[in-house]
């Protein structure tokens, strides 16, 4: 989608509007060594087993803001970001690890023109692959972002801090998820592995 102030006036898109909002945190696990390692690097600095290797932010039911080293900052439909319910027969698409909604969703649907303007702001950025090791920048200079990193200056830029007096370059999608829990962000993941379900193979 180019034209992210069209989600302003976009009719809800089924099936994805009988179980995503605006705001939900999308916690997913890779398929493959690496996500592996990735999962074994965040245990080891957070402190508990790590369930999650990526991050994105639904900006409308059907529609993810996502970042990854291929596309860089971007808006991806639902039917193109293949996400599984976690099961033995999922092969290698990636699989839904967990969830969170925030506990006031009506208060980020008041703030669809702030989240617009972020989402403008954000597409087509550059992956940031220095990960936590990207120098310290005002956040006008600050042009990359890695999939955690771009949820936690999204919901910054809408007032709403995640991870306050933490550097969103550090955060993990462990980072995340603890953070979300522990604010009483309720976990939804229930309701969209019924939802992704229902989709069909190949959507979601």
């Amino acid at each position: 989608m180019d034209r992210p102030d069209l989600l302003l006036d976009a009719p809800p898109r089924q099936p994805w509007a009988a179980f995503q909002r605006t705001g939900d945190v999308v916690l997913t696990v890779g398929a493959g060594p690496l996500a592996g390692v990735n999962r074994a690097f965040q245990s080891l600095l957070e402190g508990r087993p790590a369930r999650a290797t990526h991050a994105m932010m639904v900006v409308a039911p059907g529609l993810y803001l996502d970042s990854g080293p291929r596309s860089g900052v971007a808006l991806v439909p639902a039917e193109r970001y293949i996400i599984a319910p976690m099961g033995p027969r999922v092969g290698r698409r990636r699989r839904l690890a967990a969830v969170f909604r925030h506990p006031a969703p009506d208060q980020l649907d008041r703030l669809a023109p702030e989240l617009v303007r972020a989402v403008q702001e954000m597409v087509g950025q550059p992956y940031n692959y220095a990960l936590f090791l990207k120098p310290r920048r005002p956040p006008e200079a600050d042009r990359s972002s890695f999939c955690c990193e771009l949820v936690v200056k999204v919901f910054e830029r809408l007032g709403l801090s995640l991870l306050p007096g933490r550097r969103a370059a550090t955060v993990l999608p462990e980072t995340l998820a603890a953070a979300l829990a522990a604010q009483g962000w309720p976990e939804v993941s229930a309701l969209y592995r019924r939802g992704l379900e229902a989709a069909g193979p190949g959507r979601g």
